[in-house]
């Protein structure tokens, strides 16, 4: 649900908060886990955030809500902003059959590729802050 955006961002960031606090060692990243509620529809990927910038909607309570990326031409489409990880093949293979399975579409072909399971699906595990703009696979 759209409108439960800002309830979900809030929710995730106690949640990262608690995982921090249990797991605060020396030398252990500050914020372990970066959790990045958001929902898909045919025309795009709309990501929860608590950063302002010139291209995000302020919804409540400190969030702000982003497309990250837009469906065209039968792909998703990264913006400038958009983050690395999001714009790259496996990502877009997800968001592909989350898009489909939300909006009633038919399944992929099987010649098209698909993902195997991943238990973070939805979950950027890379930890650290994302006002970096690199991919977890460039640190």
């Amino acid at each position: 649900d759209p409108a439960a955006l800002a309830d979900v961002k809030l929710e995730t960031q106690a949640r990262e908060q608690r995982l921090a606090e249990a797991h605060a060692a020396p030398g252990a990243p500050l914020r372990p886990v970066n959790l990045d509620p958001g929902y898909v529809t045919l025309t795009k990927l709309v990501l929860a955030s608590t950063k302002e910038r010139l291209h995000r909607i302020y919804l409540r309570d400190g969030i702000f809500a982003e497309v990250t990326l837009c469906y065209r031409d039968e792909a998703f489409r990264s913006y400038p902003w958009t983050y690395p990880d999001y714009g790259s093949e496996p990502y877009q293979l997800f968001f592909h059959e989350v898009r489909a399975a939300v909006c009633g579409l038919a399944a992929l072909s099987p010649a098209q590729p698909r993902l195997p399971p991943v238990p973070h699906l939805g979950v950027n595990l890379h930890g650290g802050d994302n006002n970096n703009w690199r991919s977890s696979a460039q640190r």
